[in-house]
């Protein structure tokens, strides 16, 4: 059993539905330190986070979009 456990999570690439669940089996391998969540939260493809951050007390931090998605960059990148 693990003694000390930080949960890191990319926002854009974890569900919120699941979350839940997966803070469960993670508590089982050993006590739960920290819990933080990373994204660009000015987006709203991650609302959905936002009730889910408040249940399981999970620190949101700022992680600002500097790169485009590769949808938007497609047309600039075709010569």
């Amino acid at each position: 059993m693990l003694n000390n456990i930080a949960v890191l999570i990319d926002a854009d690439n974890a569900s919120a539905k699941t979350i839940g669940v997966i803070l469960q089996a993670i508590e089982k391998l050993g006590k739960i330190r920290t819990k933080k969540i990373y994204g660009d939260w000015g987006q709203s493809n991650l609302s959905s986070w936002q009730e889910v951050i408040l249940k399981y007390a999970i620190d949101p931090m700022q992680q600002f979009s500097y790169v485009m998605s590769k949808a938007k960059m497609r047309p600039i990148l075709r010569w």
